[in-house]
């Protein structure tokens, strides 16, 4: 949520991470700036060589977030990622269908899901 709002607010975007899953559709390597989670320490003397850029990839943030987001095209890519998600989950194998669940029961929200369904199908 807070990606999209420092793109909506023309701010520069920082996304640490190693497996950013992005959205589709948005021109990321244009309007944000990606960290290696492993390069967190390095953070400061990064932020500071891309200074003389960040105004540009600020407007560049605001500018993705109108064409993508904005109010006559939110909609239609709403839809087209909908449509992306369906065909990836149909391609998918059952392994990694399982390893999609497995994930979401690891998370600690996962296991209080299960354990309230097996209490209501238990009927406890």
């Amino acid at each position: 949520m807070r990606l999209f709002e420092a793109m909506r607010a023309a701010r520069v975007p920082v996304v640490i991470a190693d497996d950013w899953v992005r959205p589709p559709f948005v021109d990321w390597s244009s309007c944000c700036i990606m960290i290696k989670e492993n390069s967190i320490g390095e953070l400061p003397q990064i932020l500071r060589k891309l200074e003389s850029r960040a105004e540009q990839i600020a407007r560049n943030a605001r500018s993705e977030w109108e064409r993508v987001f904005g109010e006559e095209n939110f909609f239609h890519h709403t839809v087209e990622a909908y449509l992306l998600i369906l065909r990836a989950r149909e391609k998918a194998t059952t392994t990694q269908k399982l390893s999609r669940y497995a994930k979401v029961v690891r998370a600690p929200y996962g296991r209080m899901i299960l354990r309230t369904l097996k209490d209501k199908v238990l009927g406890r």
